[in-house]
């Protein structure tokens, strides 16, 4: 990588209707808005040079997110705040910036970097007291649930390793092992990084 690239991290959102974007759609939509931006982009070497972005973990199909993240990596020096400024104009309201930093050139790429993400399901009606310590075998925290008038939200950690864990296959073991009913809806509330 050529010392003078400057790489900036942007959280944005992806809630409806843009929750059913793929994760192919969702690089497509980025590449797209960096061209329309005329940011100084960096491209890999080599006889097909691709733009150089990055994403965390791909999310499932059909949930909402408060904490994406992307990368970019420009081959001119450009503040964060023109990087969020500029893309924040060209992106609609669901799927727009809400932070951008500039990383370290040492700082690890996003997948190396998330050390846990956070999601949030949400069931229609009463919630009976489950035990204190939910066994599953995969490493998950989970939160005291958040109560509502029909409904109850849960927030599970999952870390590690296991944050590729798909939350829909935890929600079915949810409901088949643990008896929970199924989520009327699941959000990524926050990715941990290491610090």
């Amino acid at each position: 990588m050529n010392p003078e690239n400057v790489r900036i991290r942007l959280k944005h959102l992806k809630l409806k209707p843009f929750h059913f974007l793929s994760q192919l759609d969702i690089a497509r939509l980025w590449d797209r808005v960096i061209r329309r931006t005329s940011l100084p982009l960096a491209f890999s070497q080599g006889f097909n040079p691709r733009p150089r972005i990055s994403f965390g973990p791909a999310l499932a199909l059909g949930i909402q997110s408060f904490s994406e993240y992307v990368e970019l990596t420009f081959q001119k020096p450009v503040s964060p705040e023109r990087v969020f400024f500029l893309c924040r104009r060209e992106l609609p309201n669901e799927m727009r910036p809400v932070e951008a930093i500039k990383l370290l050139p040492s700082a690890p790429g996003l997948i190396k970097a998330t050390r846990g993400i956070t999601y949030r399901f949400i069931f229609t009606g009463s919630y009976q007291e489950r035990p204190v310590s939910l066994e599953t075998p995969w490493l998950v925290e989970w939160d005291k649930p958040v109560l509502a008038r029909n409904s109850f939200m849960l927030s599970f950690v999952f870390i590690g390793k296991d944050i590729q864990l798909s939350p829909i296959k935890f929600s079915t073991y949810l409901k088949e092992q643990l008896s929970f009913p199924s989520p009327t809806e699941i959000i990524k509330a926050n990715v941990l990084f290491e610090s």
